[in-house]
């Protein structure tokens, strides 16, 4: 092994918020964190420790790339200013928890549900499997205080899911809310009359079924049914389960995580930041969650409003935000940017999520768009 290369950077598995480290300190405590259990044995791409490479990346692989910015009108429909891939669906990663939240809110809306409800510590650890989910679970519990054996309410619950991407959180709020809430939500995300996101299944079962070699042979309904067995039965009998290499995850995870397209997402998004389109009450309870890294001094001073859901998996990485800058060209003005990633390389992703240059990319798009060489007027020149 060469002098220089990184040895035993541990990643684990789950479903972390992929959201920015650093120059807006929107996550993480200045160091990144994110999703796969694996051991690095290479030295990441150095090229993608600096934006304008990470631009280049991207137009490189312009074909696994999904990417929506776009300006939000005060109807909450957008202007979309630059768009790649954006009606192809590709895996959402953690950022399919936007669709348990926008169900939440919406029965927090209709009175179906209530915030304070207390939700049995079981039925939130019932899904839970140490050691897959990069310290979201035990750092959810340090946040709420709720020690060793504390019960949440059920937003306590929505905020593990959203703040730190706590997945057995994600799965007891699906199993509390139930199949029907979560299918009016999925009507959030439609185009043009289309609902561009799959049915949301546990994520514990997508996790199991990535023990299964040949998983991606097996058909899409019969795929779901077996996630849906394998995570019940999990929970009622806890058996041994390891995480396969990381070139199995990169395929299977593929394959078993639900997907969407990213114009679905910067739908929702742009609702939520503009106010409209979804019901009040239930744009309170998403702003509420969605905006936890305005928690941030440094975002204060930045925006007005900034919401997030991102996520990562070997060989995805999936961003999705809305910010209402204070100063600059869109000053006032909300802007919605979403980024999906898929068929990442091994170097290429540990580059990016070492890095976090995408996410400031991301915000230059968001911002100050016309200093970016992705935008249409310097994409042209760029090399």
């Amino acid at each position: 092994m060469k002098a220089g290369r990184a040895l035993g950077l541990a990643f684990a598995l789950a479903a972390a918020a992929t959201v920015v480290c650093g120059v807006v300190g929107y996550a993480c405590g200045g160091r990144p964190f994110v999703e796969g259990v694996l051991l690095v044995l290479e030295e990441p791409e150095a090229d993608l420790r600096e934006a304008p490479s990470v631009e280049a990346w991207l137009r490189l692989h312009r074909d696994d790339v999904g990417l929506v910015v776009a300006t939000v009108r005060p109807d909450g429909t957008l202007d979309e200013t630059l768009s790649w891939n954006e009606d192809v669906a590709r895996p959402l990663a953690s950022a399919v928890k936007l669709v348990h939240l926008t169900a939440y809110a919406l029965d927090v809306s209709d009175g179906r549900v209530t915030p304070d409800t207390v939700v049995p510590r079981a039925d939130w650890e019932g899904s839970y499997v140490e050691g897959t989910d990069g310290g979201a679970h035990a750092r959810s519990l340090a946040r709420l205080g709720l020690g060793s054996d504390g019960d949440p309410t059920l937003d306590q619950l929505v905020s593990a899911m959203i703040t730190e991407s706590d997945n057995a959180a994600a799965d007891a709020l699906l199993a509390r809310l139930g199949d029907a809430s979560i299918e009016r939500a999925r009507g959030a995300f439609a185009i043009d009359g289309r609902i561009e996101v799959d049915p949301v299944h546990p994520l514990l079962g997508a996790l199991l079924a990535t023990e299964d070699p040949n998983v991606c042979e097996v058909s899409v309904p019969d795929l779901w049914t077996a996630m849906e067995a394998s995570a019940a039965s999990f929970r009622k009998v806890r058996v041994a389960f390891a995480l396969p290499s990381l070139e199995a995850q990169r395929t299977r995870f593929d394959c078993v995580w639900p997907r969407a397209t990213p114009r679905a997402f910067a739908r929702v998004m742009g609702e939520v930041a503009a106010g409209e389109g979804l019901p009040v009450k239930a744009i309170e309870v998403m702003r509420r969650h969605l905006e936890w890294p305005m928690a941030f001094e440094s975002n204060q001073r930045r925006f007005e409003r900034f919401g997030a859901k991102g996520g990562s998996l070997a060989g995805m990485l999936t961003e999705s935000f809305y910010v209402v800058p204070r100063d600059g060209p869109y000053a006032g003005q909300g802007r919605v940017v979403i980024l999906f990633l898929q068929h990442v390389s091994f170097t290429a992703w540990l580059g990016l999520v070492s890095s976090f240059k995408h996410q400031d990319v991301m915000l230059t798009l968001a911002t100050n768009p016309d200093s970016s060489t992705l935008s249409p007027a310097l994409e042209r020149a760029a090399p």
